[in-house]
């Protein structure tokens, strides 16, 4: 009933195919090929690799003896530069709990209203207006905590 990922490793090739769904296999040259199916379907090749063709990932920096070259990067001041919230940014994400606070509170109250008896005995319209107001707040609030969470991101 696991709805997570396991990495498992074992020499019990009958526990595997019994367990696995995908093996994850070394193939020289530093390379690792994510398989779908178990150690017998890897093993007799019919295990489909991953993403359309194979999903290849360098666990080495090595390959034939020779070193690899680096990677070029953008200088370190390019990537702060890119990573730092401007003034207006920094003035929203200061105000963006504020905002948060006020939604949450008048979305409590809203839900507290909604939630009792008398509420009902209210007109159509009332009711209606309610409940769109409490959608209204939970879209503005997903608004905002996602705004806030691409601010902090950033230094």
């Amino acid at each position: 009933d696991f709805a997570g990922t396991i990495l498992l490793v074992s020499h019990d090739r009958k526990f595997l195919n019994n367990v696995v769904t995908s093996t994850l296999s070394f193939d020289g040259d530093g390379l690792v090929r994510e398989n779908v199916g178990d150690y017998d379907d890897w093993k007799n090749g019919q295990g489909m690799q991953v993403a359309q063709g194979m999903q290849v990932a360098r666990v080495a920096q090595v390959v034939h003896g020779k070193p690899r070259a680096p990677e070029p990067r953008a200088p370190a001041a390019a990537v702060a530069a890119k990573k730092r919230r401007s003034y207006n940014e920094q003035r929203e994400y200061a105000a963006l709990p504020a905002k948060i606070e006020v939604l949450e509170t008048e979305g409590k109250m809203l839900h507290e209203r909604i939630s009792s008896p008398e509420f009902y005995k209210a007109g159509s319209e009332n009711i209606r207006t309610a409940l769109e107001r409490a959608e209204t707040l939970k879209t503005e609030l997903e608004t905002l905590y996602a705004r806030w969470a691409e601010l902090d991101e950033k230094t």
